[in-house]
């Protein structure tokens, strides 16, 4: 089914997300202040479906201004031997698709000693799963973690490393 299709019949509004928006945005600001991120060196982003594709940018804006080592895994894939790498300077998030599933990864996680972040309904952070719609709302926590953490590495977030604001090919 076509986006536009899907997001009318499913009778979702641009309103109502851009309503919710500004209260999301503060909760998501309390959360991450809350964490002392220089602690933390590791970041692992998990996620099925198009979770994984928010996963695998979310662990790429990390990367990008925080210079910081990341993994983006499908849950599944990472239990079954990346996990292994996690310390307690780990930090793991969940773009969840609110499966009970998702909870006893987080739970397993945890007894490792990572710290967790589980995004989804009621979760960590509160953003219900909406068929793949809340996907822009998910973004914004990754970029935050990547500013912070850039900025207490002493990287300037808004110059990566490396980077140019194009792709330049030759």
């Amino acid at each position: 089914m076509c986006f536009i299709l899907n997001f009318l019949l499913n009778g979702i509004k641009f309103n109502d997300i851009a309503n919710e928006s500004e209260q999301l945005l503060l909760n998501i600001k309390n959360y991450i202040d809350s964490i002392d991120l220089k602690k933390y060196n590791h970041f692992v982003f998990l996620g099925f479906d198009e979770q994984y594709g928010v996963s695998k940018e979310g662990a790429l804006k990390i990367q990008e201004m925080a210079i910081q080592n990341v993994e983006f895994h499908e849950p599944l894939e990472y239990r079954h031997g990346p996990k292994s790498t996690l310390t307690e300077h780990s930090i793991v998030i969940i773009n969840s698709k609110d499966t009970e599933e998702e909870l006893k990864l987080a739970k397993e996680l945890k007894e490792f000693g990572a710290k967790t972040i589980l995004i989804g309904k009621n979760k960590d952070i509160d953003i219900p799963y909406n068929d793949g719609f809340e996907s822009p709302l998910k973004m914004i926590i990754p970029q935050y973690i990547g500013y912070k953490k850039a900025l207490i590495e002493g990287y300037d977030p808004d110059q990566p490393r490396n980077l140019s604001k194009s792709v330049i090919l030759d």
